[in-house]
């Protein structure tokens, strides 16, 4: 037998997707809208903090103090790591390009030896201050002591090394002298030449009655 047309088939069971139960409460919404407030207020002074130490470290040049000083800086850090040589080394090499870069002075494309000559016979051609040639006669010829294993023990005087090069760098020349004035007293006086010449007497005129 053919089904009957008014037959049909049963309906599936409709239920509700999100009920009453699964949406949020007014709390939540609010509790979750204060959360994404908090991220972006953080996001913002995160961003402000990045853009002002970005431009702040551009405003700042780098001298070659400074750059000197973070060279030591770092190598002070690894100062149980590297051996004795190569602590001098780099020690040296921070040393010159600082006296390089701050005076001028061809220490930094020149042996320890070359340098204690040029110091011992010609004086003249030193660009260094005089305040700072001993130190860094003194620096040099310690390096070279620990560089080349001329003193037991080099590992201990590591530290030693580092304070010298350190004194170098923070010691800071005078100011140079202003150049004495060459005016005696009395010689700011005028000269004839400054003198206005006297005014001519003017002539009357006649009166014609």
């Amino acid at each position: 037998m053919s089904p009957s047309p008014d037959s049909s088939a049963p309906l599936p069971d409709i239920r509700e997707i999100a009920g009453p139960d699964s949406l949020l409460s007014v709390w939540e919404i609010v509790g979750l809208i204060g959360v994404l407030v908090l991220l972006l207020g953080l996001l913002v002074a995160g961003g402000w903090i990045f853009f002002h130490y970005h431009r702040k470290s551009k405003r700042i040049p780098r001298t070659p103090k400074s750059i000197a000083r973070e060279r030591l800086k770092v190598l002070s850090q690894q100062i149980d790591d590297l051996s004795p040589n190569e602590f001098a080394l780099e020690a040296s090499e921070a040393l010159k390009d600082y006296l390089a870069a701050r005076f001028g002075d061809p220490v930094r494309f020149e042996t320890s030896e070359e340098f204690l000559a040029r110091l011992s016979t010609a004086r003249s051609a030193i660009k260094l201050p005089p305040e700072l040639r001993d130190r860094v006669a003194t620096f040099l010829s310690s390096s070279d002591e620990i560089k080349y294993g001329r003193i037991p023990d080099a590992a201990r005087h590591k530290q030693a090394l580092w304070q010298q090069a350190l004194e170098v760098i923070e010691t800071e020349p005078p100011p140079p002298e202003p150049p004495s004035s060459s005016k005696r007293p009395g010689s700011g006086r005028p000269s004839p030449k400054s003198k206005k010449a006297p005014a001519r007497p003017r002539k009357r005129r006649k009166i014609v009655s």
